[in-house]
Parts: C-alpha cells; sequence; structure tokens
C-alpha cells in the first residue's frame, strides 16, 4: 500500500497501485517540502468523502503521469455513468491537446468487491486556473503584470484545434474553463485535461443540465433550452479572457438557489446592455484592456 497526503497533511489516505508508479518528488508545483519521500502527494481532492483524488507520480520510464482515484463505493448510477463515459471517451481520443490515456484499474476488498477505480493519464505542469492565479497575484499593485497578447491567441488557437477534433468525433464537451484546461510551461502547451462532463452528440440539439461551474457556461446551457457545440466556444472564450485578470461573467451577488439567473443577469449586464434595465447593475467590474501592454496587437516579428 502507498500512502498519498495533500500539502498540508490534513487529508492522507492508502492506495494499492502497480509496482512500476513511485512519487514523483521533482514535482516543485504541487508537492510539499515536508512530504514525506515514499509518500505520495495529491493535486486535486474533490467530491464528497474523497470521491476523486489526483496524484502525481512517475512511472518507471520516467513518464509523468496523473491517477485519478475513484471511490466507486460513494457512486450513485449518475456517477458511475459519468465516470464509465469519461473513461470510454478518454480511450478513444487521440490528439496533440488533448491528455493522453494510459491506463486504468480496480482495487478490490477482501470479498473481491470493487472499492476504488483507477484511471492514469498524461500529466500536465499545472491546470490553467493554478496558472492563472500566479501570473495575477499582483494584480491591483504596482508590480502588476501585464499579459501578453501571444499566449492569449496561442491558448484560443489551441483549444478550439482540440475543440475542431471533438466535433470530427461528434463530441460536445460542455465543461470548458480553466480548471479543464491542462498547460506546460515548456512552450507553452495546452492540452484539455478533464473530461467528466462530455457527451456524444446524438442528435444536432440537447437538453442537459449544466454543471457546477456556471460562469463559463454559455446562455443556452444556464437557461435550459437547446443547444449544440457551439456552447463550447462560448466557454473558450470566457476561459481565455479570464487571463486577463477578470472572472468576466462573475455576477456581483449570488446565491446558491439563484446561480444560474445571477450569471445570466450578468451576461446580459456585459453582452446586451439594453436589457439593463431589468437587470439593475449592483457593481462595475475592472476592465480586461488594462492589462494588455496595447490596445491593438503588435506586429509580428
Amino acid at each position: 500500500m502507498t500512502r498519498v497526503v495533500d500539502s498540508t497533511n490534513t487529508i492522507s489516505f492508502d492506495i494499492r497501485l502497480p509496482e512500476e508508479y513511485s512519487p514523483d518528488l521533482q514535482d516543485q508545483v504541487s508537492r510539499a517540502a515536508s512530504t514525506p519521500e515514499n509518500y505520495c502527494h495529491t493535486i486535486e481532492v474533490s467530491g464528497q468523502n474523497a470521491l476523486i483524488a489526483a496524484t502525481r507520480m512517475t512511472a518507471k520510464q520516467s513518464e509523468r503521469v496523473v491517477i485519478k482515484r475513484y471511490d466507486v463505493t460513494q457512486f450513485n448510477d449518475y456517477d458511475y455513468g459519468k465516470t464509465m463515459r469519461e473513461l470510454m471517451l478518454c480511450r478513444a481520443l487521440n490528439h496533440h491537446h488533448i491528455v493522453r490515456y494510459v491506463t486504468s484499474f480496480w482495487e478490490e476488498d477482501a470479498d473481491h468487491k470493487p472499492i476504488f477505480f483507477y484511471v492514469v493519464r498524461e500529466r500536465m505542469d499545472f491546470s490553467l486556473d493554478k496558472y492563472y492565479a500566479h501570473i495575477s497575484k499582483q494584480d491591483g499593485s504596482p508590480k502588476e503584470r501585464l499579459r501578453d497578447h501571444r499566449l492569449l491567441s496561442a491558448l484560443l488557437v489551441q483549444i478550439l484545434k482540440a475543440l475542431l477534433y471533438l466535433e470530427e468525433q461528434d463530441i460536445t464537451h460542455r465543461e470548458i474553463q480553466p480548471r479543464a484546461v491542462g498547460v506546460n510551461q515548456n512552450g507553452f502547451l495546452i492540452k484539455l485535461i478533464d473530461f467528466g462532463c462530455v457527451k456524444k452528440v446524438d442528435n444536432a440539439l440537447n437538453r442537459i443540465d449544466p454543471s457546477r461551474d456556471y460562469i463559463y457556461q454559455a446562455p443556452e446551457l444556464l437557461a435550459g433550452e437547446q443547444h449544440d457545440r457551439k456552447v463550447d466556444i462560448w466557454s473558450t472564450a470566457a476561459t481565455a479572457v479570464e487571463m486577463l485578470g477578470v472572472k468576466l461573467f462573475y455576477p456581483a451577488g449570488w446565491t446558491p438557489q439563484s446561480i444560474k439567473q445571477d450569471v445570466l443577469k450578468r451576461i446580459y449586464h456585459v453582452c446586451a446592455p439594453a436589457m439593463m434595465e431589468q437587470y439593475p447593475q449592483r457593481r462595475s467590474e475592472p476592465t480586461a484592456r488594462t492589462r494588455l501592454p496595447s490596445e491593438l496587437p503588435q506586429k509580428a516579428t
């Protein structure tokens, strides 16, 4: 058994791993200096009862991988279907801007009943939300960093290439957002890393209940209306503009009960000023333009 701990040692659990996997001692992004050398470390714990825990490791052939652990004892029918859908799609997808599936395996209890399910895939340096948090640390101070529009362009191009490939496979992602996009520092390589909410398209339009991160979702999803693959283009734009230090569609005020409507109101304020009388604005947001070195892109050199 291998012990896994988070960066603060407040969450720990044991996992049974194949011999070819070992802790990644070279990870300077997520691994705390206090983590014992024989322990693995988490990069994400989400869901109740550590339903999903991602762990950075290094295989014997020095391949960097991430292992997602699913506690199947906590699964309902929806969780099981979502996980199996993600697994089947990850196995089938093959594109330069989508993380590569490596393998998967089960862990059983003494009665040979599955208790944990593991999915191993290619690992990126960090997710886009962590990259955004890093570059925006000095925002609002004299040391504020201006953004390089070339990186913004590169981000958009690479995500759109991945979406074009998904369209060719009749797949709609439906959850493009910063934490679903991975970044490698070398060459600013971008890849989609999370496919928990993708859906194989059976027809042109679908009615799907939107998932948890509403500020990146298209109005059609928020309103529960028919939608098509264009919702991924909307989410890509909302994700990319956040590089400029602005969560463009984050509502001024919201409650868990009204979050969808609150985000819709914010969208109307930004994109449809004529509707501002219906939804009075509560506060202004900083403009993205202030964090670009110039209003117009520079000529290529």
